[in-house]
């Protein structure tokens, strides 16, 4: 099996985890996933995003989407993700710039 094929697997299993609310599970996972792999795709910082808001662990969830934009910067779903994390956060303001972002792609 090829590294992508691998990927796409360890991905898939994240997203059953989340998707069966096993947070702290897809958040050990991801980690393992940016410790093992070459990280040059941004799904594994995303996810790990998404495990950690999940749990409420907005400020650590706010630092993984913002790794994952630096990979992807046009990626509707991670600008999305971080501007949701910036509203949870209650910084309205850079939640509305970065959304503002978003719509002039």
């Amino acid at each position: 099996m090829d590294e992508k094929q691998e990927d796409k697997q360890v991905y898939a299993r994240i997203t059953q985890l989340l998707q069966a609310a096993r947070y702290a599970e897809a958040e050990r996972l991801c980690d393992l996933t940016l410790k093992t792999a070459a990280a040059a795709s941004h799904l594994p910082w995303f996810y790990l995003g998404a495990a950690r808001q999940f749990q409420g662990k907005l400020d650590k969830a706010l630092e993984a989407f913002q790794k994952a934009h630096a990979i992807a910067p046009n990626d509707i779903e991670v600008i999305n993700a971080c501007a949701s994390c910036f509203d949870q956060l209650k910084r309205h303001q850079q939640a509305y710039d970065t959304m503002l972002k978003a719509y002039q792609l």
